[in-house]
């Protein structure tokens, strides 16, 4: 696309913020090369960390992306019960509003093990962004766990 053809969608894109149609504008500015491409940030703790969340909201911005959150909850834990249960569920909400996908499996597994499947049947995830929470002895290393993924992994430390 030539630079008028970008200016023209930008313009279109201003219009429909300033009709208070935000979705709709960021259809127009998403149209570059990542524009269908993810980020996919996973974690098993609860709640998210939120410097997790803005380094993965960052790294979208800067990438062109959307943000996918893929969150393990433990069975057993006592995560979602009482004001933990509205926390998440307004979490849920802002996601949607914000245009995150947000995904949550309850299950007795490890994060990897759910983690690398689901990623490696998807080809619109251009990194994983992993909150650091894995256990050294039983995930393994860092480039352990990163050799289940077909892309780069992040790791972030809360």
């Amino acid at each position: 696309m030539n630079i008028f053809g970008k200016i023209k969608e930008t313009m279109a894109a201003v219009a429909f913020a300033e009709a208070d149609e935000p979705d709709m504008a960021l259809q127009f500015l998403k149209t570059g090369k990542n524009a269908d491409k993810k980020v996919l940030l996973g974690t098993d703790e609860h709640p998210i960390n939120t410097k997790t969340l803005y380094h993965a909201l960052s790294l979208c911005r800067r990438m062109g992306t959307s943000l996918e959150i893929f969150q393990l909850l433990q069975p057993q834990a006592e995560q979602l019960e009482g004001k933990n249960l509205q926390q998440q569920t307004a979490f849920q909400s802002q996601c949607k509003k914000s245009g995150i996908i947000y995904r949550t499996i309850k299950k007795e597994s490890r994060l990897i093990d759910e983690l690398a499947p689901y990623c490696s049947r998807r080809k619109d995830i251009l990194i994983v962004v992993i909150q650091q929470t894995l256990r050294r002895d039983k995930e393994g290393s860092q480039k352990d766990v990163a050799s289940y993924f077909h892309c780069p992994v992040a790791f972030l430390t809360s």
